[in-house]
């Protein structure tokens, strides 16, 4: 039971962790429920998000924001330009 809750918590948190941005929760959130997906160390499709450039986080996710519904695209949609740019600040400082 634990782990359908996990794999429950884990795949609806990011829409759960942006709408908590939207009512005055903290970018924090958000960037957990990033890396949830996106490991420490990890490579690949899912890489590690602090190995990024700030530069490089933003352009990726606007390219996913202009996608046609895959599961980042969604994601991406849901975030403010601002949120993108705080979520590139976060990670670049980790």
């Amino acid at each position: 039971m634990k782990k359908s809750i996990g794999c429950f918590v884990l795949s609806l948190g990011f829409v759960f962790c942006v709408s908590s941005v939207s009512y005055g929760g903290g970018i924090e959130d958000v960037a957990k429920s990033c890396m949830a997906c996106h490991k420490e160390g990890q490579t690949g499709k899912k890489p590690d998000l602090k190995t990024l450039s700030k530069k490089d986080f933003m352009e990726k996710m606007q390219e996913y924001k202009e996608d046609d519904g895959s599961f980042m695209g969604k994601k991406a949609k849901a975030l403010s330009d601002q949120q993108i740019k705080d979520l590139a600040d976060y990670f670049s400082k980790k």
